[in-house]
């Protein structure tokens, strides 16, 4: 069974940033994907579990953060 992750990078002025690299890591894997030019991204499939993400775009901070992805 597996699940997915998604969302949207916004600006500061709420504007869409594309090309922002998201990735998400776990013990047993990593993925990487780019924001469209919506600032729209997805991850998927991931198995549930417990994932490190880390957002990063040109002239912005790095964004890091937990995650836990369950299946119900």
């Amino acid at each position: 069974t597996t699940t997915g992750l998604g969302g949207r990078i916004l600006d500061p002025a709420q504007q869409p940033i594309a090309g922002a690299q998201v990735r998400a890591v776990s013990p047993s894997l990593e993925r990487q994907v780019s924001s469209g030019a919506d600032g729209f991204y997805r991850l998927a499939p991931l198995p549930p579990g417990r994932y490190r993400l880390t957002v990063t775009a040109p002239r912005f901070a790095a964004l890091e953060t937990e995650a836990v992805l369950a299946v119900h």
